[in-house]
């Protein structure tokens, strides 16, 4: 009886055609898995109390999309979205004046203007005027500046100064 199984399967498969599915037409778009565990699910549609969602780009092209955004933070319970543009000078000004229509739904950080820093002094002159911590780490012949932003952390060849003041 065990004999027979293994060709029994064979002819089995054979006879219904079946056949494992090929893993390029496998695709993560069409992956809806079912939870073996049974346990109550709870959809949260909107938030009890209001939210802040601290950290965002310029991702509206449109004021029509910038509409949509806004009704959408209404509809899920989010108060305020900190919008983080890296922008300076002209360029933040447009964004800034795209998102004030909205008055306190949106609050528009700028980025910083890194002219010149190779030059010596710049450093401290950035420090003083608040645009990166004073933290300084060296670290593979590059001193490490640390911004108020992960993206704002740059890296810059051997300081020209060493004579500068570190805190």
């Amino acid at each position: 009886m065990k004999n027979l199984l293994a060709p029994t399967l064979i002819l089995l498969c054979t006879l219904f055609n079946v056949n494992a599915q090929n893993p390029k037409d496998i695709k993560l778009v069409d992956y809806r898995p079912k939870s073996i565990y049974q346990i109550p699910i709870t959809k949260v549609k909107k938030a009890r109390y209001p939210a802040i969602d601290m950290h965002s780009h310029t991702y509206a092209n449109s004021e029509a999309e910038l509409a949509k955004w806004v009704k959408i933070m209404d509809e899920v319970g989010v108060e305020k979205t900190i919008i983080m543009t890296t922008a300076t000078g002209p360029k933040f000004d447009s964004i800034y004046a795209k998102y004030a229509v909205y008055g306190d739904r949106f609050e528009v950080w700028c980025g910083f203007d890194y002219t010149g820093y190779t030059k010596s002094g710049w450093i401290e002159h950035a420090v003083k005027e608040n645009f990166i911590s004073s933290r300084l780490d060296k670290t593979n012949g590059y001193e490490k500046l640390i911004g108020s932003h992960i993206d704002f952390t740059l890296y810059f060849v051997q300081r020209q100064s060493s004579k500068s003041k570190r805190y």
